[in-house]
């Protein structure tokens, strides 16, 4: 996947592989649903980049806020991303209190652990105490194996997306209806929109009674071939706008 030019630091969910771009959408689906709203901090980080948080705290000023050099994070193979509290800032938490930890990143009340339980939960990693923003999904693989130039298929799933159904008696996640299909993933268009759009195109054609039912697989493959243009042609000849400009 060939991802656009990006400043430091990025925030830029879309810079992530695209199976830690769901994940993200997921986990703060998840978290609101629990009451605690998740904000993203930083997600890819280039080489250079990651080089000079290193240096802050070594050999230039700032707090240490990294132990991995460049090329040595999975922020640098856009594998993780750090999280942030999006709470309303109670009374409680003093003035003094800020001059220690800034609200969005106070843990005191085990906000970061609460939140990593959902993430480890989903078959992702957590940083731990020492790093309690970081959310990694490597899927099972060192850091090395990446530095080494390899990289993870678009199409890997994570724990979460294999276990879930939507329709319980069903062995896999399924989508019946187009309403069904989710409309927040953070990927190029939306599932819902670019299944919409495939739709009108009559590249894909529901059942006879006018459902889906695709599978979570068989989605995600879809918006795969849509972003990579496999279906442009098809949609030029069907007076739509392509989907790789």
């Amino acid at each position: 996947m060939i991802y656009p030019p990006v400043s430091m630091p990025c925030r830029d969910v879309k810079q992530l592989h695209p199976t830690l771009q769901c994940a993200h959408a997921e986990i703060v689906r998840r978290g609101n649903a629990l009451g605690h709203l998740i904000g993203v901090n930083q997600t890819y980080r280039s080489i250079a980049y990651q080089n000079e948080l290193y240096a802050q705290g070594r050999t230039t000023p700032g707090p240490i806020v990294t132990y991995a050099t460049g090329g040595n994070s999975a922020h640098n193979y856009r594998l993780a991303f750090d999280v942030h509290r999006l709470d309303p800032r109670p009374a409680w938490y003093t003035s003094a209190m800020n001059s220690i930890t800034p609200w969005v990143f106070y843990n005191g009340d085990k906000w970061f652990d609460k939140v990593a339980a959902i993430w480890v939960a989903m078959g992702g990693k957590w940083g731990g105490s020492n790093d309690g923003p970081h959310m990694e999904f490597t899927n099972n693989q060192t850091i090395s194996w990446y530095k080494a130039g390899n990289e993870m298929p678009e199409n890997t799933l994570m724990k979460w997306e294999m276990l879930k159904p939507l329709y319980p008696e069903e062995n896999e996640m399924r989508y019946k209806l187009l309403t069904d299909i989710p409309n927040d993933w953070d990927i190029y268009g939306s599932p819902r929109s670019v299944i919409k759009i495939l739709m009108d195109a009559g590249i894909i054609k529901g059942n006879s009674d006018g459902t889906l039912d695709l599978s979570h697989d068989m989605l995600r493959m879809i918006i795969i071939n849509y972003r990579g243009g496999c279906y442009d042609k098809q949609l030029i000849a069907a007076g739509f706008a392509p989907a790789v400009k």
